[in-house]
């Protein structure tokens, strides 16, 4: 069976649960987030909450990262495009 896109697999994981940069690249291996829910947004017309955070690196350094999920009124939009790509992965391996 084909794998669905990253993509797909970080908006069901934003549906779920608030995500920073570096909590998709260690869980789901995103290592773009803010990219991904760009297109998300603009491909899809997904709307997302986003709030800023502090983050204090290896170095010891505070610096600032988004935290990501899809908003309530996202939600819906959110299960038809990942239903969508679930449904194009399973024809074409069938």
């Amino acid at each position: 069976m084909r794998k669905l896109p990253l993509k797909i697999v970080v908006l069901e994981a934003l549906i779920h649960s608030k995500l920073n940069r570096i909590e998709a690249a260690h869980l789901i291996g995103d290592s773009a987030l803010n990219s991904t829910v760009s297109h998300l947004q603009q491909a899809h017309c997904i709307a997302f909450t986003k709030s800023k955070e502090p983050f204090t690196h290896r170095g010891g350094e505070s610096i600032p990262l988004t935290r990501y999920q899809v908003s309530e009124g996202g939600i819906e939009l959110a299960w038809k495009v990942i239903n969508h790509y679930r449904n194009k992965v399973r024809i074409k391996t069938e």
